[in-house]
């Protein structure tokens, strides 16, 4: 009976963890490790199964990145996501701020508002989009978008990034209405197109 209420309270910290996202606010140095406490460490698989789209290289002031982050394992069911100068794992700060339509996500307040992204209940997807906007003015230095992205709660990678390089001139993308980018989306159609004509010809044989 004991093992029984043992295993079921551990099933429902698992469902809340996705429920409740990263606890910014009772956590304080979780803003700075963005380790999560589940108990369990970090996965070292290398290659990690995720990749990171940004809709372009670059920023300048005030200008908005889509970042797309996809897996080709599961489904993302957490994550946690800052933008943050010099070395990732050791950086004491995040820069500008971020919003989503993703379902069960949210921007998050660790230093500033909405300078963190995260679940906010299970996310269930094999991507997410959120765009980052840098600051209007002050950050002159290359960033890096990323941190801590979960299958489940005792499978999770940290660290993972795509960098950003600060330059003045940088032309900015345009960006559809839910935070889409025109170059992801013809990237997108690009690939259907070629995939398409893969397996016309593999029918022809």
């Amino acid at each position: 009976m004991a093992m029984l209420v043992f295993l079921f309270i551990l099933s429902l910290h698992a469902t809340l963890g996705f429920e409740t996202g990263p606890p910014v606010d009772k956590n304080a140095g979780l803003c700075k490790s963005m380790f999560p406490g589940h108990n369990v460490a970090a996965q070292t698989t290398k290659p990690s199964p995720f990749k990171f789209f940004p809709s372009q290289t670059c920023f300048t002031s005030g200008q908005e990145v889509l970042i797309q982050i996809n897996t080709t394992k599961d489904e993302i069911n957490g994550m946690f996501i800052q933008a943050r100068s010099g070395t990732f794992s050791t950086a004491q700060k995040s820069h500008g701020t971020f919003r989503s339509s993703q379902k069960n996500t949210s921007p998050l307040k660790c230093f500033n508002d909405k300078d963190s992204f995260g679940h906010k209940g299970k996310i269930g997807s094999k991507s997410v989009a959120v765009v980052w906007k840098a600051p209007d003015e002050g950050l002159v230095i290359d960033i890096q978008i990323g941190g801590t992205i979960l299958l489940k709660q005792t499978e999770f990678w940290v660290n993972e990034f795509v960098k950003l390089k600060f330059n003045k001139t940088c032309e900015q993308q345009s960006l559809g209405e839910n935070g889409s980018s025109a170059l992801i989306s013809s990237f997108s159609q690009v690939l259907l197109l070629l995939m398409t004509g893969v397996v016309s010809i593999f029918l022809q044989h």
